[in-house]
């Protein structure tokens, strides 16, 4: 997944609804220096769905994310995905 059009050195919050069976497992990682990521590498899903929200640092003008099934079977569905920027308490 590719978010373009963001400002490097800016904070922002990604939002993705997932869907897939109970105990599935996903990895969420980012490719290259693009930015920091500070989600866990993998997450159990605890029911069907998941909106997981987690918060990254751009250091380029785009973002590359992968999101992978860490499963040998069975299919995970991104269903949507939200960015938004972060203001500072400042502005």
């Amino acid at each position: 997944m590719t978010i373009a059009n963001v400002v490097a050195g800016e904070r922002y919050e990604v939002s993705l609804l997932l869907f897939g069976r109970v105990r599935r497992r996903i990895q969420i990682i980012t490719m290259g220096r693009s930015a920091p990521y500070g989600g866990d590498g993998t997450i159990v899903m605890e029911g069907e769905s998941l909106l997981l929200t987690e918060e990254f640092v751009a250091r380029k003008d785009r973002v590359e994310f992968v999101i992978r099934n860490r499963d040998q079977t069975g299919t995970v569905f991104l269903l949507g995905a939200a960015v938004r920027r972060l203001l500072d308490a400042s502005q």
